[in-house]
């Protein structure tokens, strides 16, 4: 069988392992937006393939409408659309209403507007029922529409992991992606002048107008603050990201001229996720690798106050963290033709490889925890968070792992803070303090002032979600050839000895001791009935106790081998 390659994708796999407790919430029942729920399980609705499902239920193969007068296109993008106050919010709403059928909200309502919000975090599935686009079999259409499915768990008491819908613990991609695309974002505003000065003036001029605001306006101002237009309309998603998006014309020649209209025209309006550049990288769900260490973590917020730390009070968090030497594999797919749409053929350097792209995640986060030691070392007395601050010291002088690699940094989830997670790195000083005020006015305090950390009593310990990226191999041999290397420098159980299956097709398995005075003796391995349960196969590397006894003349003999373990990477 043939088997066609598309040269214009470049995929890789990669290792995460963790240097420090992660933690990454698992969906609440409550939470809605970019969901669809059935009882306890929570469906991740893709951007396109939703949009796809709309059009099609809104035309026919000719661009007709099927049902004269029902536009779901032009409804969904009245329906996603942001308003920058309250008026606009509810007059969004009122459009949508009167277009769908559905009862218009009040403006001088507070409490309707309320629930206009909360209607807004309702989204998809909100529009989806209230229109009942789904039909009879709701479920098997979500599943067509989403892009993963997780486990909704109730926050209540110690928060819970993020879970997958068969109540695996794992790492989204989409948090993985969104961490990327920061450190892509970061790149691309020191490389091009005019982005970063555009950057620059977008954020003055828009301080300007929320600082104009009452409390609460600049509250809700910050909420959303990349994405208000400044005075020429344009908003902070369209001076990068969505800048060189690239019209649905022929790539999407299939559809139609009405579709490619549609697209265009609606779709722009409904979702900017769409349009964003970093649709060229793919990155799918990381899984664990063997036995993660799983661990009660206990987190407080620590600030800075004048030049010493202390706890905030009220703050105690009990979290169900990955611990240290953790590891979780996924897959980054770079769709070069896409890029070539999108930077007219002249792809950046940060983008022509998945190397590429993990050595411009490793400047950007090893640029945030400088800047961390930084914070750090703000306090002439360190006092409790001193252990923090030489942790920090320790990681930037090392650039190697434990296994003599370089180490590329990256950190994901809790604690990541507005360092790693917004472009604070590119602001002054007094525009940090700025911005942080509009959420929470500290005055000419240093911002951010606080830092989520690992606690003892009130010492902090350790920061939260630092890791390392191991790039594998561009398929899942290689991937095996470098697990091969490394499960040979794993040390067996005491009482044991590492051997290699040899012959998985006979029963018991057939197995080659590979230490110790019985080496390269070849016998059969019993205590395992089920190889494949645990993704053992012939060449796997076991840990095995070896079975002797002693002889006539009293040498001892190899009479058996007892399966225990295997060494997880």
């Amino acid at each position: 069988m043939k088997i066609e390659i598309d040269m214009t994708k470049e995929s890789g796999i990669i290792e995460l392992e963790t240097l420090v407790p992660m933690f990454i919430k698992g969906k609440d029942p409550d939470y809605g937006e970019g969901i669809y729920t059935f009882g306890d399980k929570a469906y991740l609705l893709d951007n396109d393939k939703l949009y796809k499902f709309i059009y099609e239920r809104t035309y026919d193969e000719n661009g007709m409408f099927r049902v004269e007068g029902r536009d779901y296109v032009e409804w969904y993008a009245e329906f996603m659309k942001l308003g920058r106050n309250e008026n606009e919010l509810v007059n969004s709403y009122n459009t949508f209403a009167q277009l769908a059928g559905i009862t218009p909200r009040s403006v001088s309502d507070k409490r309707e507007i309320r629930e206009k919000e909360k209607f807004k975090k309702k989204s998809v599935q909100y529009f989806l029922d209230k229109l009942n686009l789904l039909g009879l079999d709701k479920e098997n259409v979500i599943k067509r529409l989403s892009r993963g499915v997780t486990t909704l768990r109730s926050s209540e008491g110690q928060k819970k992991f993020i879970q997958n819908g068969r109540g695996e613990c794992f790492l989204p991609g989409s948090s993985i992606k969104g961490a990327f695309r920061n450190a892509l974002l970061w790149k691309m505003l020191g490389a091009k002048k005019s982005l970063h000065s555009a950057f620059q003036d977008y954020v003055t001029e828009n301080l300007s107008v929320a600082e104009a605001k009452d409390e609460r306006g600049q509250r809700k101002f910050a909420e959303k603050f990349s994405k208000h237009p400044n005075s020429s309309g344009v908003s902070l998603d369209a001076i990068t990201f969505s800048r060189c998006f690239p019209e649905a014309n022929d790539r999407m020649t299939s559809y139609g001229k009405t579709y490619r209209e549609n697209y265009n025209k609606h779709w722009q309006d409904a979702s900017a996720i769409h349009r964003d550049l970093f649709r060229i990288v793919n990155i799918t769900d990381a899984k664990f690798v063997g036995r993660a260490n799983w661990q009660n973590a206990k987190v407080k917020t620590y600030k800075l106050n004048g030049e010493r730390f202390q706890p905030r009070d009220r703050t105690d968090i009990e979290l169900e963290a990955v611990g240290k030497g953790s590891r979780a594999r996924f897959r980054i797919t770079i769709d070069k033709g896409m890029a070539e749409e999108f930077f007219c053929g002249r792809i950046p350097p940060y983008l022509q490889s998945v190397d590429a792209l993990l050595q411009t995640v490793n400047e950007f986060f090893t640029a945030v925890a400088a800047a961390e030691r930084g914070f750090y070392k703000k306090a002439t007395q360190p006092g409790c968070i001193n252990d923090v601050k030489q942790w920090y010291d320790e990681l930037l002088t090392s650039e190697r792992g434990d296994d003599g690699e370089k180490s590329m940094l990256f950190r994901l989830g809790w604690g990541g803070g507005m360092m790693s997670k917004t472009q604070f790195l590119y602001l002054s000083e007094p525009d940090r303090i700025r911005v942080r005020n509009l959420i929470n006015d500290r005055g000419v305090t240093v911002a951010p002032q606080s830092r989520c950390l690992l606690t003892d009593e009130d010492r902090a310990f350790l920061p939260l979600g630092w890791c390392r990226l191991r790039y594998l191999g561009k398929n899942d041999a290689e991937t095996a050839a470098v697990d091969a290397v490394a499960q040979k420098s794993i040390p067996p159980p005491r009482g044991c000895v590492r051997a290699t299956i040899v012959n998985d097709q006979i029963k018991p398995p057939q197995i080659r001791i590979e230490d110790g005075d019985y080496k390269e003796s070849e016998i059969h391995m019993s205590g395992i009935s089920n190889l494949s349960a645990l993704s053992l196969q012939t060449g796997s590397i076991v840990f095995v106790e070896l079975i002797t006894q002693k002889g006539r003349k009293g040498k001892r003999q190899l009479i058996s081998a007892l399966y225990k373990d295997k060494p997880f990477l």
